[in-house]
Parts: C-alpha cells; sequence; structure tokens
C-alpha cells in the first residue's frame, strides 16, 4: 500500500510541475513585456518542486548565450509571482462569473 501511495505522489508532483512550467512559459511569452526579453528564445526547461509544494526550482534556457544575464534580470525584476497572482486571480473571478 505505501509503494502505491508513493508513486500517486510523485505522479501528483510530476503534474503539478509541469503545470507549473506551463504557467510560467506563458506568463513569459505573453505578460513580461520587458525589452529585454523581447525577440529572445526562452524556455522553461523543467521545475523540482518540494514535496509539500511550497518551494519550486525553475530551470530556463536562454538561446543566445549573451543575452542570458540580461534575460533573468528581466524575468527576476519582473515579479514572476505578482504575474501568477494576477492570473490565478483572473482565472478564479472567470470561472466565479461562469458558475
Amino acid at each position: 500500500m505505501r509503494v502505491t501511495n508513493d508513486k500517486m505522489a510523485n505522479q501528483r508532483i510530476m503534474r503539478v510541475n509541469e503545470e507549473i512550467r506551463r504557467e510560467i512559459s506563458e506568463i513569459i511569452r505573453e505578460g513580461i513585456k520587458d525589452q529585454r526579453i523581447k525577440n529572445t528564445m526562452i524556455s522553461i526547461t523543467a521545475v523540482e518542486t518540494t514535496t509539500d509544494l511550497k518551494m519550486a526550482k525553475v530551470f530556463i534556457s536562454v538561446l543566445q548565450d549573451e543575452k542570458k544575464e540580461e534575460v533573468l534580470d528581466a524575468i527576476t525584476e519582473s515579479s514572476l509571482s505578482a504575474a501568477l497572482e494576477r492570473k490565478r486571480a483572473n482565472q478564479s473571478a472567470a470561472s466565479a462569473s461562469s458558475a
């Protein structure tokens, strides 16, 4: 029984990681208007979430080596967590109005 629970927990974490990866990719693509990111190929390659879901490590790849530091600075300064909160609030409002 324990093995099954561990397997289910690992699958859940994997699904959460993938959803976080998709959301952050979308926010970087559509929500951050910083000129340092414009015309730059950015990919979220992986997300590792702690089992308690309190922390996540996000792995980012930037195609143009010369722009890596600039892009990372832009993402860090963009308040990505604030963008995630706004998106979550908008989704909650939309689902509440359709109910």
